[in-house]
């Protein structure tokens, strides 16, 4: 298993040599009600790519092979609950997040929880052509490109966010949103001037409004970004 980053925007690249990197393996435990725990998962954190899933193994822990040297986050794959804490060779690690690059901790062990949060709340002076979704995004995974959840606020402005881990999160609400155009960090920046920060605990319900990103608002700062 080898890999590396290559620019080819100067043309063709010679005598290019990748050194196969050993792979690392990784067994599980699980507490809490992981009743509906279905499998666990590995992703990149610097790519957010999925890397490795693993079902229950017969004795009831969870077994992750073939991953390469690097940092990874620990995820439940399906979304009927999070990982709320994991320890390491019994240290406590952040944001159950597994430093694999020198190499593969003796033990881990992650607790499973269904206790989400949840937001609500109205977006200010809605009611233009285009409809709105309010999109979440996690401030702790910044580095990857995607949404946490998103939502439609209905024609009064009002929107429900579900099924919420614990977690500080930034919450948008944009008219004319296209999520085939969201990108990173770049883009959420951009807009942050008019977002709403959260954080929120284990079964908390909170009430929010957020200020509206108009159209054209969203279509500036795709300009701004080079989209």
């Amino acid at each position: 298993n080898a890999r590396a980053e290559v620019d080819l925007t100067g043309g063709d690249v010679d005598g290019l040599l990748l050194n196969p990197q050993p792979e690392r393996e990784l067994r599980i435990s699980v507490t809490g009600d992981a009743t509906d725990l279905r499998g666990l998962q590995m992703r990149d954190t610097a790519t957010g790519n999925l890397e490795g899933v693993s079902q229950r193994t017969a004795n009831g822990s969870y077994l992750l092979s073939g991953l390469a040297p690097g940092e990874y986050w620990l995820e439940p794959t399906g979304n009927q609950g999070f990982l709320k804490n994991l320890e390491s060779d019994g240290r406590a690690r952040p944001d159950t997040i597994l430093d694999l690059r020198a190499a593969s901790p003796g033990s881990a062990v992650v607790t499973f929880s269904r206790r989400f949060a949840q937001v609500a709340g109205s977006v200010e002076h809605t009611g233009g052509a285009l409809a709105t979704t309010v999109v979440c995004v996690d401030q702790e995974r910044s580095r990857i490109e995607e949404i946490g959840v998103a939502a439609k606020a209905d024609q009064a402005g009002q929107f429900h966010l579900e099924k919420l881990p614990p977690g500080r999160y930034r919450l948008f609400a944009i008219e004319g949103f296209d999520e085939d155009l969201w990108g990173g960090p770049e883009l959420a920046a951009a807009l942050a001037g008019k977002s709403v920060a959260v954080e929120v605990a284990e079964d908390q319900r909170k009430q929010v409004t957020l200020p509206l990103i108009t159209a054209d608002e969203w279509d500036k700062a795709l300009r701004k970004v080079g989209m």
